[in-house]
């Protein structure tokens, strides 16, 4: 007898985790405003309101721009190692800037580029992934 769930149910596995780094991109997205304005009135006071929310824009910016050589990436390494990647650097980006508060610099880097770098590799697979 065919069963109803082909894959034994690991599909949904799959649907959750989607749906849970969904949750925290956005939160991430939608957070950058309130660490915007905490950054400004603490350890940025000396730089400008439009340099810091270039910060959050390049990351934002960064993913859906390198979707394309991610994927093509994605492609020879697998979807999995693509995704752990992604998280990866993703992770490691927050981590860094955690440390990077002080420097406008840092932040481009620890905050923008590994977000952007990081959303590459996750957003185009969990947004395919389900789909599948």
């Amino acid at each position: 007898m065919l069963s109803l769930v082909e894959d034994g149910g690991y599909g949904w596995v799959i649907i959750f985790v989607c749906f849970v780094h969904t949750f925290w991109i956005n939160l991430w997205v939608g957070s950058w405003g309130i660490l915007q304005a905490a950054l400004l009135r603490t350890t940025l006071k000396d730089s400008s309101l439009s340099a810091l929310s270039f910060v959050g824009s390049l990351g934002v910016v960064l993913g859906p721009a390198l979707g394309i050589p991610a994927i093509r990436i994605v492609r020879v390494i697998g979807a999995r190692v693509g995704m752990t990647l992604g998280i990866s650097i993703y992770g490691l980006g927050c981590l860094a800037n955690s440390w990077a508060v002080g420097s406008l610099v840092g932040l481009f880097f620890a905050c923008g580029v590994s977000y952007g770098i990081g959303s590459a590799f996750t957003d185009t697979l969990y947004n395919t992934l389900p789909v599948l």
